[in-house]
C-alpha cells in the first residue's frame, strides 16, 4: 500500500512538472475576440487616447478614432516606414494574416525600435500587456472581421 501510494505521488509529480515543459498553448484556442473588443480593449486605451491615431492627429495617417476598421483592412501602411512595410508585401491589417499585418508586426517586434520598421507601438506607453496583444492576434486569425 505504501509502495502503491508513493508511486502515485511520484507520478502526480512527474505529470505535473511535465505540464510547464513545451510551448505555451495557443491563446486563439479559447480567445474569441470581437472588433468591438479590440477597438475597447486596444485601441482607445493605447493608440487613440495619447493623441497618436485619432481624428485630430492621425500619426502616421492612421485614425483609429472615427472609422477604425476602414482605415485598418487591406490598406497600405503610411508614413515615415510605409515603404519598408509594403516591400515586404504588408497591409495594415491583412485577414488571417498577423505575419503580414503591419499593425501587429508593431505591436510585437522585438526591442524599442526596427531600422526599417521605427519604433515599437505604442511609442509613447510600455508596451502591451500580452493579454492584449492575443486579442489583437487572435481578431486577426479570425479573420479580422468587422464584428
Amino acid at each position: 500500500m505504501r509502495s502503491l501510494l508513493l508511486t502515485a505521488f511520484l507520478a502526480s509529480a512527474v505529470a505535473g512538472s511535465l505540464a510547464g515543459c513545451g510551448p505555451p498553448p495557443d491563446p486563439c484556442l479559447t480567445l474569441k475576440p470581437k472588433f468591438s473588443e479590440v477597438k475597447q480593449n486596444v485601441f482607445k486605451v493605447s493608440c487613440n487616447f495619447t493623441s497618436c491615431h485619432n481624428a485630430g492627429s492621425h500619426k502616421g495617417m492612421l485614425d483609429l478614432e472615427t472609422d477604425a476598421y476602414a482605415a485598418l483592412l487591406d490598406v497600405d501602411p503610411a508614413g515615415d516606414h510605409a515603404a519598408a512595410a509594403k516591400s515586404r508585401g504588408w497591409k495594415r491589417i491583412v485577414a488571417s494574416s498577423p505575419s503580414t499585418s503591419y499593425l501587429y508586426q508593431k505591436l510585437t517586434f522585438p526591442g524599442a525600435s526596427d531600422p526599417d520598421l521605427g519604433k515599437r507601438m505604442p511609442e509613447s506607453n510600455p508596451s502591451l500587456e500580452q493579454e492584449r496583444l492575443d486579442q489583437v492576434l487572435c481578431w486577426i486569425r479570425r479573420g479580422a472581421p468587422n464584428d
